[in-house]
């Protein structure tokens, strides 16, 4: 049942207007001026509200205006009843915000047919209302999907880390913004020793615990600006802005002593693990971001053959530390 305000000063028109409301089927509340109104409103709610233009304190003008200025949950359908009827006045009625007008004296069927166009109004209003409450649920819902897609397209489910997707990503637009600056750049790959042997003998469980027990150190290892990213298998990716040869290989050999200083455990046992690492800084011969993760992959390769357990730059001779280390359970 639909809820009207009738606003009056006059008690015998608010009798009038009280009658035949509720004979139609209408929930009736009354009002004697503009500012009694506005507080029923706010507190009642009413779809519609039949308002004499002419009352003391607040006119049906001035009622016009503070309803719209409001903030109601839903729309008010407002019916200005006038004995106006100049052009002037009823433009002045839609101005401050009248759906519709009614000319005294009315007839009680002209009143009934205009608030029933009212109540069309409003339910038009309320579906609406519905259908954009709805539509900004479902947006709110496909910016939550966006976000869940956007993770498990640039995240590695077992690690957490960024994926070799975004690690490329973030490698081209380090890559993009050193040139744009005249910055150094390095990447660092580094590589878990002997992780296929340790993952046949003790299974892909333990395999998966070491590599995310890695994958935390490093996380924790890394500085502003420095990101990891696991690359494909045991293969991580540390991209560093701003960082030249020098600095570049003193973060791969703190991060190898980082590692190598971890202790993983699993239910199989605990685990040292070790880890190579290649360096490369960005120097003239690097025409693309790809001719820089090459330079790290060679660097990692030498490192490998020099021993494992060791930081080889692309250029410089290994680091201090060459001796084989395997993951050993104990």
């Amino acid at each position: 049942m639909l809820k009207a305000l009738v606003v009056d000063d006059i008690p015998d028109n608010v009798k009038l207007l009280t009658y035949d409301l509720q004979d139609a089927g209408y929930d009736v509340v009354s009002a004697t001026n503009g500012k009694e109104a506005m507080r029923i409103i706010q507190d009642v709610g009413p779809q519609i509200v039949l308002s004499d233009w002419m009352m003391p304190e607040m006119d049906g003008l001035e009622l016009c205006q503070a309803i719209r200025n409001s903030d109601l949950a839903s729309y008010t359908y407002i019916i200005m009843l006038t004995a106006h009827s100049d052009q002037c006045r009823l433009v002045e009625a839609f101005d401050a915000g009248a759906d519709d007008f009614l000319a005294k004296p009315f007839e009680g069927p002209e009143l009934l047919a205009r608030v029933q166009a009212g109540s069309r109004i409003v339910a038009l209003e309320e579906e609406l209302a519905r259908d954009r409450l709805a539509l900004h649920k479902m947006n709110a819902e496909l910016c939550i999907l966006n976000d869940k897609l956007e993770r498990w397209a640039t995240t590695d489910d077992l690690t957490a880390l960024g994926n070799r997707r975004e690690g490329m990503r973030y490698l081209d637009e380090c890559w993009a913004t050193t040139k744009r600056h005249g910055q150094s750049l390095s990447c660092l790959i580094l590589d878990i020793d002997h992780f296929k042997a340790c993952n046949d003998q003790f299974g892909h469980s333990t395999g998966d615990r070491i590599l995310r027990g890695t994958a935390d150190v490093l996380r924790n290892a890394t500085r502003a600006g420095e990101r990891t990213f696991r690359i494909g298998g045991e293969e991580f990716l540390v991209v560093c802005p701003s960082t030249d040869s020098e600095a570049a290989t003193i973060t791969a050999e703190r991060l190898r002593a980082e590692v190598e200083s971890n202790t993983i455990r699993h239910k199989c046992g605990t685990f040292k693990v070790t880890i190579s690492v290649g360096a490369a800084s960005l120097t003239e011969s690097h025409d693309t971001a790809e001719d820089l993760l090459g330079a790290a992959d060679r660097a990692l390769y030498a490192a490998k053959a020099a021993g494992r357990n060791c930081v080889v730059a692309d250029n410089p001779t290994p680091s201090r530390n060459h001796r084989e280390n395997r993951a050993v359970a104990t």
